[in-house]
C-alpha cells in the first residue's frame, strides 16, 4: 500500500506545533519536512485516511495558517 503525500506550507515557527497536533491525532499520519526554511512539508497518511487527514488539516488551519499546494500537475 502506498502512502498519500499532501504538500502544505506553514510558517517555519509553526512546524513543531503542527507536528504535535497531527501526531496527537490517533494514527492519522505524520509530517515530513521537505524544506525547513520554507516550511514546505508533506502530511503523510494512508489512502484510507486521506479524507480524514485533509479534514483535520482544514480544521487546524484556524489555529495554524496552512497553505495547501496543488500537486495535481
Amino acid at each position: 500500500m502506498r502512502n498519500i503525500y499532501i504538500p502544505i506550507l506553514i510558517a517555519p515557527h509553526n512546524i513543531a506545533l503542527c507536528k504535535y497536533y497531527i501526531e496527537a491525532q490517533d494514527n492519522i499520519g505524520y509530517l515530513r519536512v521537505l524544506n525547513p526554511k520554507l516550511a514546505l512539508l508533506h502530511a503523510v497518511t494512508s489512502p484510507y485516511q486521506e479524507d480524514e487527514m485533509r479534514e483535520f488539516l482544514y480544521d487546524i488551519s484556524t489555529l495554524i495558517p496552512i497553505t495547501f499546494i496543488d500537486s495535481s500537475f
